[in-house]
């Protein structure tokens, strides 16, 4: 490293905050919607830089961030050339982030803009905030949606309102222990607690536009049930398969056994014949179904065994040396 290079860095504070914004498809004007975050941004007197990353094609929000950059204002834009999805946008985002803490926000309005003060302050106490959207004055049908995805998200574990507010504001070392899953990263919150960081959640007001705009479509609240249970089988059993599929296997060889004990009783004291009964190939079944079950949570388990890169699974919140808390 020469010396120009020292200075540089020396010259080159670091920054408080990186706000990333996927464009993955729906956005508003984009020049409105810049003004709208940039002044909320200033208003919480941190350094910072947003990060549009764009899905594909977006030529109108291309050209706004290659003019704001030229007049020097801290905007960065990275552009796929076609479609990967938003868990590789928000990927691409954050590792291009140089922010000591990331704020995650929508290339529309979701909330009032005010209110990103009121989400990076919870910051100072949690490692992730979620933002939950008051939606007193939202249609009935979005709320009845958002009832109803809230509710699912349970399965998995949750206990955050508002599942489908993408606002959050992730401090920099959770995103470099837990990685941004394809499909699962609307359950960031859900893997960073796994790991041991906390999460805390502050209900925000909603935008005006937000309240008025009609929600996803059916398909799109189909696709995150499937990865809710994905999410949901990974958060319980991702280091013991063998606890799930042999829970399984067990129930289905106990059925098994209490459906042979069954067919022993009647040929023994009514005297009905067992062959040629549908219910001894069920009771056949259910130990082969059984015993497969079983032993696929088997592999699993010795399949992270061998492939164990011995990566912790957990999070260090501090370090106390003689007597010096230095982490």
């Amino acid at each position: 490293m020469n010396m120009a290079t020292v200075t540089q860095l020396k010259l080159t504070p670091p920054l408080d905050l990186s706000v990333i914004i996927p464009v993955t498809g729906r956005y508003d004007a984009p020049e409105t919607l810049y003004a709208s975050y940039s002044r909320a941004l200033k208003k919480t007197g941190r350094t910072y830089e947003i990060i549009y990353v764009l899905d594909g094609p977006y030529p109108l929000i291309s050209a706004m961030a290659e003019r704001l950059a030229e007049a020097g204002a801290p905007v960065k834009a990275i552009g796929f050339n076609r479609e990967f999805g938003e868990a590789a946008c928000l990927r691409e985002g954050a590792k291009r982030a140089v922010g000591n803490a990331v704020l995650f926000l929508p290339a529309y309005s979701q909330i009032d803009p005010d209110a990103i003060q009121q989400v990076l302050d919870q910051l100072r106490t949690d490692d992730i905030v979620v933002a939950s959207r008051d939606r007193r004055n939202d249609r009935p049908l979005n709320r009845l949606r958002s009832w109803g995805f809230e509710m699912v998200a349970r399965i998995a574990g949750s206990r955050y309102a508002d599942p489908g507010c993408v606002v959050r504001a992730v401090r920099r070392r959770v995103l470099d222990e837990v990685p941004i899953q394809d499909e699962q990263h609307r359950f960031l919150p859900l893997m960073a607690e796994l790991h041991g960081f906390r999460v805390g959640q502050v209900t925000v007001p909603q935008a005006t536009s937000d309240a008025r705009r009609p929600q996803h479509r059916p398909s799109i609240y189909l696709n995150v049930v499937l990865d809710l249970f994905a999410v949901a089988f990974l958060l319980r059993f991702i280091q013991k398969p063998f606890r799930f599929f042999g829970t399984i296997g067990a129930v289905s060889i106990i059925l098994s056994v209490l459906l042979g004990i069954y067919l022993l009783y009647e040929r023994q004291v009514t005297g009905v014949p067992m062959s040629d009964r549908p219910l001894l190939v069920l009771d056949a079944l259910l130990v082969i179904v059984g015993v497969q079950i079983a032993a696929i949570g088997l592999v699993a388990e010795i399949v992270l065994f061998t492939r164990n890169d011995g990566g912790k699974h957990y999070h260090i919140d501090t370090i106390v040396e003689e007597g010096q808390p230095i982490a």
